[in-house]
């Protein structure tokens, strides 16, 4: 995911890596936001809404994992596991484990999706993804988490008014 090449400097390429140029500066810019921050207020609530910037990555890491790899594969081939709160912390979770752990998911599909062709059909057989591609799931990705930045754009600007973004990020 450590991507040195910003999307406002590549003009052209092949279509799956700018696909995944585009989805690891959205994931990089998540990850930048959270930088600096204590357990506390990564997990502090922001009424009315109930969401937390971890209870976010930990979202985003369930999503990962599942349109990019156990969709992508089928569960016969990879079944991962279900979080019993897919937006907060269970007991035993850490702040850390759970960034670590959107990391190494986004590692993870970031390798699967490079050896297969842009054309390849999801192999989950639930009715809803049927003829679901690659392609689209890369873009459905690209959306997801630049939707959830925004809140999480939000949420960082209530804690300490950090807006924007780093100079990596202009």
């Amino acid at each position: 995911m450590n991507n040195d090449r910003n999307v406002d400097t590549v003009l052209s390429g092949d279509e799956k890596e700018l696909l995944l140029l585009f989805l690891n500066n959205q994931r990089e810019i998540i990850l930048w936001k959270l930088d600096g921050l204590t357990d506390e207020q990564l997990q502090q609530r922001h009424p009315p809404s109930t969401l937390t910037l971890i209870g976010i990555v930990k979202h985003l890491t369930r999503v990962e994992g599942s349109w990019l790899q156990q969709d992508l594969l089928g569960p016969d081939v990879l079944m991962l596991p279900q979080p019993a709160n897919e937006w907060g912390l269970e007991p035993g979770d850490t702040c850390a484990d759970v960034i670590e752990s959107y990391r190494r998911t986004c590692a993870k599909s970031d390798e699967i999706v490079s050896a297969l062709p842009l054309e390849t059909v999801l192999a989950d057989p639930h009715p809803l993804q049927a003829g679901v591609t690659l392609r689209w799931a890369l873009l459905h990705m690209i959306e997801e988490t630049a939707r959830h930045l925004g809140q999480v754009d939000l949420i960082r600007e209530s804690i300490d008014g950090m807006v924007g973004q780093n100079s990596r990020f202009p």
